[in-house]
């Protein structure tokens, strides 16, 4: 997820399960200014819940000395390697023995960057790859990779993927035991994490991965198209932009390889994340050995195709949420149809943002009706619902302007990000809105979801607290003085920046599809009018108004298993809302192996279902 780049999580393609980053930034995530040419994450989701400790750290880096007028990188010359965060090497616990692999980098294992949310466990290095494998006379670029090792006698290694595209990797994988709930890392089974090290290679582009650096033409950017973004790009790195593909970032994990030592990778991919680990597998087969495909995208879906397909399952999923909490009305006291819930929502998202949600609201249904005869009851139950849409949607276009204007106001959908793509989070976030509901006032929602995630996850209140605090000294100090703190929040924060830059070009340089043009103009109405947002991110990725002008976009790599001498394990969710139901068996028809479907409105079984999938996984890795 995650949001201060051109897109927010549920703007961009697929925002997969929540990362790190995109739950330390959910408030910004779900609702995108119309125009913004696109913040990263699928995934995925990519969502998040403190916003203030994002805004603070915003708010220390353009105050800080040296740092709010910082110009861009000097431009590169061919001879020139990009600049990537160096990673300390004091305390390395291990290094590649250069005679196990004579042609292998030398990693140095030590801490990871400040800044890059790891498990305490996780050790990181970087790596050398060529920034452009078409022209590797130009220059090199470094790469971060984290490693959680084996915590037995090691089998292998796994490298993974977390989607977006441009997702953060490093922070993907935790060495906890696997839950069914709504997570942030992916949960490998315990038997996993005992024999097999488990590493993730930062996507080039990204804030730990040689940054995808804009000059001020980024701010000509935030009007719809992508050409002026591709101009700033290029002002400041000439050709890097161009790189940024899904074939790059597989060639760079077979670096990486090479760099560990290690004959042959087991994948993971989660999302885009499955679609990358299949280019790799394609182009290096001779290299892969296992592989898990986690609820990914649709190979003939890249990138346009992807929004207009998951339109109607992101509708029936809402839906199919306030039908949920009629059912458990007993417990939650929203009501006891859809229609009802509905209203207690848009009560609570009035008295929190003071707008109407622009969300289509469920239709009525025949409890709606109770009182009126059978005879009458399926005409009573469709006039309600018509009169339910245009009494909505005559009060989200009288609210448009202040819906465009107001950043609070963006955020009015913002607390569904996360049950749009984890059904596993329906009851908080249920639970959330009926303790809004039932106050007097209404105590706003987003404090209390911000409250119950600091309950939930400490180190992100740890970080809110910090960003306060460096956030006073800044305004308090003429100092330019920085600390570890101060890196920190500044590396977090130009992450956010960094996935929206490398989501966006990854999908205006490669696609499978052409724009549906017939979109273009309902996503304007929509975005500008007050209409359902949700429907308007998706209209607007499908009509691929994003990319206008973009120079470079190509046909992306088509994908093929049967050079694989072992086939992949393909897991799904029948109700995906973000690659749709169709993504998974259309990669497991492309890739070949086997396809378990788990049911649910969610995205990426190891993030949520992952204690319920622990046992087909183990299965797969044995020997």
């Amino acid at each position: 997820m995650a949001w201060l780049s051109p897109h927010p999580p549920e703007s961009s393609p697929m925002t997969t399960h929540r990362s790190p980053y995109a739950r330390f930034n959910q408030r910004r995530s779900t609702h995108r200014k119309p125009g913004f040419p696109g913040f990263s994450g699928f995934s995925g989701s990519v969502p998040s819940k403190t916003i203030a400790a994002t805004v603070m750290a915003a708010t220390l880096i353009l105050s800080a000395p040296g740092l709010a007028h910082a110009g861009p990188y000097p431009h590169p010359t061919p001879q020139d390697s990009a600049t990537a965060p160096t990673v300390p090497s004091d305390g390395a616990s291990d290094t590649a023995k250069p005679e196990d692999n004579p042609a292998a980098q030398k990693l140095k294992w030590g801490p990871c960057p400040p800044g890059s949310m790891t498990v305490e466990r996780a050790q990181c290095a970087t790596i050398t790859v060529p920034k452009d494998y078409a022209y590797p006379d130009v220059g090199n670029i470094e790469l971060t990779m984290s490693k959680i090792p084996a915590k037995g006698t090691k089998k292998g290694t796994i490298a993974g993927n977390i989607g977006g595209p441009g997702l953060d990797a490093l922070a993907m994988f935790t060495d906890k035991a696997p839950q069914n709930k709504s997570a942030e890392h992916i949960q490998m089974p315990t038997d996993v994490l005992e024999h097999y090290d488990l590493v993730a290679v930062e996507p080039r582009g990204l804030t730990f991965g040689t940054p995808l650096e804009c000059d001020e033409g980024l701010l000509e950017s935030l009007v719809p198209g992508g050409s002026n973004l591709y101009r700033a790009c290029q002002r400041t790195q000439p050709g890097y932009v161009d790189t940024i593909t899904t074939e790059s970032t597989a060639r760079d994990l077979e670096e990486a390889r090479k760099a560990l030592g290690e004959d042959k990778l087991n994948l993971y991919g989660v999302s885009y994340g499955g679609l990358l680990m299949a280019t790799y597998a394609t182009l290096f087969p001779e290299h892969t050995n296992k592989m898990v495909l986690d609820s990914s995208m649709s190979p003939n879906d890249a990138w346009f195709g992807l929004g207009g397909s998951r339109i109607k399952i992101r509708k029936e999923a809402m839906n199919a949420f306030f039908d949920w909490i009629a059912q458990n009305d007993d417990k939650y006291h929203l009501g006891k149809t859809p229609r009802e819930v509905y209203k207690s929502f848009t009560r609570v998202i009035k008295a929190t943002y003071n707008v109407t949600p622009p969300l289509t609201p469920p239709p009525a249904n025949r409890d709606d009706v109770s009182a009126v005869p059978d005879d009458y009851a399926d005409s009573a139950v469709k006039l309600l619902s018509a009169v339910d849409y245009v009494y909505w949607r005559s009060h989200t276009f009288t609210e448009s302007f202040d819906l465009l204007k107001r950043f609070g106001a963006q955020q009015a959908l913002s607390p569904l990000g996360e049950a749009l793509y984890s059904q596993q989070s329906w009851p908080d976030t249920a639970a959330a809105i009926a303790e809004s509901a039932s106050s007097d006032p209404i105590r706003p929602l987003d404090e209390i979801l911000v409250e119950k995630e600091k309950e939930r996850t400490p180190e992100l209140a740890k970080l809110e607290e910090m960003a306060k605090k460096k956030a006073e000294e800044a305004d308090n100090s003429d100092s330019d003085e920085s600390d570890a703190e101060d890196e920190m929040l500044k590396n977090i924060f130009m992450q956010q920046i960094q996935m929206g830059l490398v989501n966006q070009t990854i999908m205006c340089n490669e696609n499978a599809n052409p724009p549906a043009r017939s979109e273009y103009i309902p996503s304007l109405i929509n975005q500008y009018t007050g209409g359902d947002q949700f429907v308007a991110v998706d209209q607007m990725i499908a009509s691929g108004q994003e990319c206008d002008g973009w120079p470079h976009n190509k046909p992306i790599m088509k994908v093929n298993g049967d050079k694989l001498a072992v086939k992949p394990l393909n897991l799904g969710y029948d109700k995906d809302t973000a690659v749709t139901p169709h993504g998974a068996p259309e990669m497991r028809d492309a890739m070949g192996g086997t396809l378990h479907t788990f049911k649910g409105y969610s995205h990426g079984v190891l993030g949520g279902n992952a204690a319920d999938a622990a046992d087909i996984v183990s299965e797969y890795f044995k020997d």
